[in-house]
């Protein structure tokens, strides 16, 4: 088999017919047969994930968070609050994709306005804003790649903020809200 080809077999387990009766995968490791590319179950056993590409390459995961109004974060006198949705974010990686989607609109007393915007680390920089308070729709998510001037591939592991921003009010005066994150990662092996 070239090398990076896709392996065909599951810890010595083959799947070739497309009609089996169970669901999932029969082992949690599939390596290709000269070991340059292995998968692994992830932590849900429902997808997988490239864990390693012999010879370099790179390590690609999306990570879904979500944040309600009742996040303990948000329950305080400001109008601008940064709620930590990831505390490790991996030393060496590239956050390369981010989506937003409101499942319920955030609205409070005395709200006008309320915006989400997504940084790292101790950066000022952060995605576009993306409107919290709109009435949520099919079409109301936000995905696009972050604009960074600098991100990225930092010495050691860093964090993931979600930036709230309120006009009119405070983040204690939240009544109803959630919205959905997707970040999309890369890390250099």
């Amino acid at each position: 088999m070239a090398q990076g080809a896709l392996p065909t077999t599951k810890n010595d387990k083959v799947r070739t017919n497309s009609s089996d009766q169970v669901a999932g995968f029969l082992e949690d490791k599939l390596e290709s047969t000269d070991g340059s590319v292995t998968f692994a179950a992830n932590a849900a056993g429902d997808k997988m994930d490239v864990v390693a590409i012999g010879g370099g390459g790179f390590v690609s995961k999306w990570t879904k968070y979500t944040v309600a109004f009742d996040h303990a974060s948000l329950d305080v006198a400001s109008g601008t609050i940064d709620v930590e949705i990831d505390s490790a974010l991996t030393a060496g990686s590239i956050i390369t994709w981010v989506k937003k989607k409101t499942t319920v609109a955030f609205a409070g007393t005395g709200i006008t306005n309320a915006k989400l915007t997504i940084k790292y680390g101790s950066s000022s920089e952060t995605t576009d804003n993306y409107d919290l308070d709109s009435a949520v729709t099919t079409t109301n998510g936000f995905s696009a790649a972050p604009q960074w001037t600098q991100i990225g591939d930092q010495g050691s592991a860093d964090t993931i903020k979600a930036r709230f921003t309120f006009t009119g009010a405070n983040g204690e005066d939240l009544t109803a809200g959630s919205v959905d994150i997707w970040i999309k990662t890369e890390v250099l092996i």
